[in-house]
């Protein structure tokens, strides 16, 4: 899953900021932007 991990680097900054450590919130965050 090249595109997963490719957006989990810019979703860890995002996740950081709102507190989230989930993987899979992290793909939700990102589909949600």
């Amino acid at each position: 899953m090249p595109k997963f991990l490719k957006a989990s680097r810019p979703s860890e900054s995002t996740l950081i900021s709102s507190g989230i450590t989930s993987p899979k919130l992290t793909t939700l965050n990102d589909a949600s932007l």
